[in-house]
């Protein structure tokens, strides 16, 4: 059997299961190979397929159209063929494109058709890293058998006795974790001799070394259940098959070891420099740790909709459960926490509930990052960067799934090692993070206003007209200025009803190093010097009124962006008012230069031709900015100079040893 396989862009591909081949067609020419060639790689980007082109029984397709089905994903197409026909596969594709119906699907079309009236033993065991992920992956093999097959779950933290009572009675498929399916095992109640099918559900995650051993564990007791096999067969005595949306270097190495020499990889991702889902806005904003509960509940405030939902991930359980108190408390969103310490039937039921939206976030560790597929979710924060680019990969994909879009939001500590590490993220996978401000209390109010309004509709006429009387009469008698007109009376009642429903009181924080009490600024300068200028001079600010902190820069150099103290920020914000804009408050930060070779560069263009009381000014904001950060004769960090002995910390200029110096020029 040959195929045609070509280079290039590919504009699609169909499965035509009469003549078992493979079609790609491109504007490059074709060349011919064997399909099915030893770590092959499909690297397709192709329209899905349509399910009556698959040979799919009338059971499974009846059972996928009820549930709305009409094309597959591109992973579920590419994979049909080869599991069917009994190889070995490696698949990855990105989150939320439909990898458990990947595996699914053929697997139930491949068990039908050597089906027996007799079960005893199953014939397929799917391994999943967490309870939750291991019921839903039941749920929808369930859902594609359409009770031609028996199915079971089996997890840790449930009770023993139904699930060994199933297995007596038979199943064809069991979906479960390594913990139970080994207690299981061990206690002779799951007997693996007829195993011919092996899967792994986050197969990166199941390699790893939480779980390795669980797994060599069960793979030496399926081999050593299979009797009177060849030498050849009792190497590989089942099919094996891995999915996952990341696969790092170390598990293609490992999964040589578990897979037939001639498996097949089925890799959607390929050498695309996005890794991450495509449907997902990556947003990061800078904060302090310590801000971190109140920036949440902010952005549950903003970005959330009325009837959204929303995760947010944490690294420590304590962390879940005090996140969980500050939302609770802070908002009008209903949370619940997932995590380890919480029980099964509860971790269910906030599951079940979160689902149906009686529930609107749900705050979790990395129990819920894996696999997890919940619709709506439009929005996930990570409370902190997680450990490597592949859980942050996971934990974005819980939204923008099956064509949907969402919205990630990373917080970070610029303080830390945050910034490297956001960086490496973004390195691994592929993509530049959008950096954006801190929601406001006015941002919050702007949201509302919709909503307040459809509340205000819903009053009863009749309650109505029975106190505006009253109401018009009250506000004669006050007389304020606040209240004149209906428009005015209607925001101070949203001001007050949001007052009343949220006890957030952040601080401003600097959209560049999430520094509290600053406001962040942009300015339509290229040029140091002339933002000076303009400020102290044009505006006629008082430079002790008003200070420029972090003064940066844009990477194309056309803009310049700067912080102020957020008591200062009004002095500035009242004269920029008839400006043109000029000058306005940045809510999201475009790229900056780096801030070295930046600070250097404003050293050189601002200092040029100025005069003592200009280069005064610039010297205080293109260091720290902090008056108390310039440092005297002992000092090292100094921010100008007055140093007789170090030679290589002058700032400038004051150094009695260094003969070059030269007021002012500093390089």
């Amino acid at each position: 059997m040959r195929s045609l396989i070509c280079t290039g862009s590919t504009l699609s591909r169909v499965i035509c299961p009469n003549l078992r081949t493979v079609r790609f067609w491109t504007n490059v020419r074709f060349y011919s190979q064997p399909l099915l060639k030893t770590e092959e790689t499909e690297s397709l980007s192709s329209l899905p397929s349509v399910l009556t082109d698959l040979p799919l029984s009338e059971f499974t397709l009846k059972a996928l159209q009820t549930k709305g089905f009409e094309k597959l994903f591109p992973i579920q197409s590419h994979c049909f063929e080869p599991i069917v026909e009994g190889k070995d596969l490696l698949g990855r594709a990105r989150t939320g494109t439909g990898k458990t119906l990947a595996f699914a699907l053929p697997l139930v079309e491949k068990l039908l058709k050597s089906k027996s009236n007799y079960v005893k033993n199953p014939k397929a065991l799917i391994l999943a890293p967490t309870r939750e992920l291991a019921i839903q992956v039941e749920k929808e093999v369930t859902m594609v058998a359409n009770n031609q097959l028996k199915t079971m779950c089996v997890y840790g933290g449930s009770s023993y006795t139904p699930q060994i009572n199933a297995l007596r009675r038979g199943v064809d498929i069991i979906v479960g974790t390594p913990g139970r399916v080994q207690d299981l095992f061990d206690k002779g109640e799951l007997n693996f001799k007829d195993i011919e099918t092996l899967i792994l559900d986050e197969a990166d995650h199941m390699l790893d070394i939480g779980f390795a051993k669980d797994l060599e564990n069960l793979i030496h007791g399926i081999k050593n259940s299979k009797k009177g096999l060849s030498t050849e067969e009792s190497e590989h005595p089942f099919q094996f098959l891995l999915f996952s949306a990341t696969v790092p270097e170390w598990v293609h190495k490992t999964v040589r070891t578990y897979l037939k020499p001639d498996y097949v990889k089925v890799d959607l991702i390929g050498n695309d420099t996005l890794k991450a889902s495509a449907s997902v806005t990556q947003l990061s904003i800078a904060t302090p740790r310590k801000f971190g509960s109140e920036v949440i509940c902010n952005l549950l405030s903003t970005k959330l909709s009325k009837n959204g939902r929303a995760i947010i991930f944490a690294e420590r359980k304590s962390d879940c459960d005090a996140l969980c108190t500050s939302v609770q408390n802070s908002s009008s969103v209903v949370a619940a926490v997932l995590h380890g310490d919480v029980t099964q039937q509860a971790r269910e039921q906030s599951l079940l509930r979160f689902r149906s939206g009686k529930i609107q976030c749900l705050i979790a560790t990395d129990v819920a990052a894996r696999g997890l597929d919940i619709p709506s979710v439009e929005l996930v924060i990570q409370s902190e960067l997680p450990k490597n680019p592949e859980t942050f990969i996971h934990r974005s994909g819980r939204t923008g799934r099956a064509n949907n879009v969402g919205t990630c939001v990373t917080l970070f500590d610029p303080t830390t090692d945050d910034v490297s590490a956001i960086r490496n993220i973004e390195r691994a996978a592929g993509f530049s993070f959008e950096r954006v401000a801190v929601p406001s209390v006015e941002s919050s109010l702007q949201k509302s206003i919709p909503l307040f309004l459809e509340e205000l509709s819903k009053v009863p006429r009749s309650t109505f007209s029975k106190v505006e009387a009253a109401v018009a009469t009250e506000l004669e008698k006050l007389s304020s200025p606040l209240l004149s007109t209906p428009s005015k009376a209607i925001t101070a009642a949203l001001i007050n009803n949001m007052s009343q429903m949220t006890s957030i009181r952040l601080p401003s924080l600097s959209l560049m190093d999430g520094r509290p009490h600053m406001r962040t600024f942009i300015a339509e300068f290229r040029d140091s010097k002339e933002l000076a200028s303009y400020i102290y001079q044009d505006l006629g600010i008082d430079h002790r009124v008003l200070e420029l902190k972090n003064v940066t820069p844009t990477k194309e150099n056309t803009q310049m962006v700067f912080d102020v103290r957020e008591r200062e920020a009004e002095a500035l914000i009242e004269a920029i008012k008839e400006k043109d804009e000029i000058i306005k408050e940045c809510l999201t930060l475009p790229p900056l230069i780096q801030v070295n070779q930046d600070r250097k560069k404003l050293i050189k263009r601002g200092t040029k031709n100025v005069t003592r009381g200009t280069e005064y000014l610039l010297s205080k904001y293109t260091s720290s900015g902090n008056r108390n950060d310039r440092g005297g004769r002992n000092d090292k960090n100094r921010g100008y100079g007055n140093d007789r002995n170090d030679r290589n910390n002058r700032s400038y200029g004051n150094d009695r040893n260094d003969k070059s110096r030269n007021y002012g020029k500093r390089y």
